[in-house]
C-alpha cells in the first residue's frame, strides 16, 4: 500500500510535466499539432487513470501503461501473501490460479490481460528470495514465457525471455543503473510527449 501511494505521487507528477510539455509545444519550431487544451473531467480521470474506462483521451498517449501499473499495485498487495507465501502449496496454487486468470480474453485496458509479463517478475523474485528451488523456479518460469509467447504474442514473450534471462544473469547492479532504471520511463516519455504534441494528428 505504501509503495502505491509513493507511484501514485511520482505519476501524479508526470502529469504536471504533460502539462506544462504540451502547453509549451506550442511554441516549439515547426509545430504542427493541434492546440493543446485540457477540460476538468480528462485531468481529474488522471487521477487513478481511468480514462479508458470512460472513454476519455489520455495526456499522453502512453499513459495507458500506467493504469496499468497501478492495477497491479493493487492487485498485487492483494495477492502478495499468496504468491510469496511460506507454504509451498499456497505458492503453486496461486501460481495456478494466476496463469488461469490469464487464460480470459481480457481487454488491454485490465492488468489481467498482462498477467504472464507480471508473472515473469514474480518468479524471478521466488528465484532471487530463495523461497523456492531453482528448477521448482525455472520451470514456472518456463511456462510463464511460454503462456506470454502464446497470448501477449511473439514480440512481447520474446521479450519478457530475454530481459528474465538478463535479470536471472545480473549479480550485482551498478548504482549507475539503478539511477537510470528509475528514471528511464520519464525519459521515455520526454520524445513521445514531444513527437504526440508537435506532429499533426
Amino acid at each position: 500500500l505504501h509503495l502505491s501511494i509513493r507511484r501514485q505521487r511520482q505519476m501524479c507528477i508526470r502529469d504536471r510535466v504533460v502539462v506544462v510539455l504540451g502547453i509549451a509545444s506550442s511554441f516549439a519550431p515547426g509545430f504542427q499539432g493541434d492546440t493543446f487544451s485540457v477540460k476538468a473531467p480528462n485531468l481529474l480521470s488522471h487521477v487513478f487513470y481511468l480514462n479508458d474506462f470512460l472513454n476519455l483521451t489520455w495526456l499522453n498517449p502512453v499513459f495507458w501503461t500506467l493504469a496499468i501499473e497501478l492495477q497491479y499495485y493493487f492487485v498485487i498487495a492483494l495477492a502478495f501473501p499468496f504468491l510469496f507465501g511460506q507454504r509451498a502449496i499456497t505458492r503453486r496454487i496461486a501460481y495456478c490460479v494466476a496463469m488461469a486468470i490469464g487464460f480470459v480474453s481480457w481487454s488491454h485496458d485490465y492488468v489481467f490481460a498482462w498477467t504472464y509479463v507480471f508473472l515473469v517478475g514474480i518468479t524471478l523474485g521466488h528465484f532471487y528470495l530463495k523461497i523456492c528451488s531453482r528448477v521448482e523456479s525455472s520451470v514456472m518460469l518456463t511456462g510463464t514465457v511460454a503462456a506470454s509467447l502464446y497470448f501477449n504474442g511473439m514480440q512481447i514473450g520474446i521479450v519478457s525471455a530475454v530481459t528474465a534471462l538478463g535479470i536471472a544473469g545480473i549479480t550485482r547492479v551498478p548504482n549507475s543503473f539503478k539511477w537510470l532504471g528509475m528514471i528511464s520511463y520519464s525519459l521515455y516519455l520526454l520524445p513521445v510527449s514531444y513527437t504526440h504534441l508537435t506532429l499533426p494528428t
